[in-house]
């Protein structure tokens, strides 16, 4: 941990800096958020910082599986693309502890990253 004043702040990560253990835990964590907004047709943000190629295999897999419930279709797309799952959360500025568990909430990132650009514009 890092001391900063008299208040312990806990180290924030990257997912790249992270273990594999600790990665899958993120990804695990990550993809019902992401099959949720999937279902939702609302993934223009993660789209816009992911490599497309990555959120088009994770959609094609959801696409052609879709069950109706997030969590079967999250337990789906993750036998299929956990690699691509990777390389998104690698493209996004989210942070962790070292266990792999995010910073902040990841619906909270989000309305963060719509905020700013409600902000750009």
């Amino acid at each position: 941990m890092v001391v900063k004043g008299r208040q312990k702040m806990p180290e924030q990560y990257q997912f790249n800096q992270l273990n594999d253990e600790a990665q899958t835990v993120a990804v695990t964590e990550f993809a019902p958020f992401y099959v949720a907004h999937f279902k939702h047709d609302d993934l223009e943000i993660i789209a816009a910082l992911a490599d497309d190629r990555l959120v088009a295999e994770i959609n094609h897999v959801l696409g052609e599986n879709r069950q109706g419930t997030i969590e079967h279709d999250t337990a789906v797309s993750l036998r299929m693309t956990v690699a691509a799952y990777r390389g998104v959360l690698a493209a996004l500025d989210m942070t962790y502890d070292q266990r792999g568990h995010t910073t902040t909430t990841w619906q909270q990132w989000y309305a963060d990253k719509h905020a700013g650009l409600i902000k750009e514009n």
